[in-house]
């Protein structure tokens, strides 16, 4: 048994020789976070890791952190950060408490799209549907342009997901619903729910 044990020690460090390395490293508020609470994480094609807390947007690219929104800032983009989606084309959404910005890195600015709070999004053919606290919004790439209403009901989107030209969401007011197209044209999709909330 002894033998068996220290064959598969040797075999453990064998095999951890022959791994590429890993390079890990803690950040924290004493390297520049603008909080400890991280809320969400993304990371974007030019290869800069975004880092959201509930007190501010950080920027980590080459080993060097800074705070993009943060505490101080009175540009009215708000500090918490609810979500953080690259999408296909490389853009940088960020949602706070004050709504949905798109980044435009070359003016180094946030821009907002929609008041809204969003809490998931998910690309889809043609665009990004966003669940926000109150309904779906559709952001269309050919139009540069968001759209949907913003229902009277509080939905607190959980999850989008998408498959064969179907919309999933999970909320936790309705549960798991399936959100199909009346025609060409979206948003003008039709809801189906499956499944209500367990909870």
């Amino acid at each position: 048994m002894k033998k068996c044990l220290f064959l598969f020690i040797l075999l453990l460090q064998y095999w951890s020789l022959l791994a590429d390395g890993f390079y890990c490293k803690q950040i924290g508020i004493e390297n520049g976070l603008s909080q400890s609470s991280v809320t969400t994480v993304a990371y974007d094609d030019r290869g800069v890791l975004w880092i959201g807390t509930r007190f501010g947007l950080n920027e980590y690219r080459n080993g060097e952190l800074r705070t993009v929104i943060g505490r101080q800032d009175n540009f009215g983009q708000g500090t918490y950060i609810y979500m953080l989606h690259c999408d296909s084309r490389g853009t940088l959404w960020a949602s706070t408490d004050k709504g949905l910005f798109r980044y435009d890195p070359a003016g180094d600015t946030f821009v907002q799209e929609s008041e809204s709070t969003v809490t998931c999004a998910v690309d889809v053919p043609g665009g990004v549907w966003f669940g926000a606290h109150f309904g779906l919004k559709f952001y269309s790439f050919d139009t540069g342009t968001i759209s949907g209403d913003d229902s009277d009901v509080y939905t607190d989107y959980i999850s989008l997901f998408y498959r064969e030209g179907a919309l999933y969401s999970l909320d936790r007011k309705e549960g798991l619903a399936v959100h199909t197209p009346e025609g060409s044209d979206a948003p003008g999709w039709e809801s189906h729910h499956v499944v209500g909330p367990r909870w």
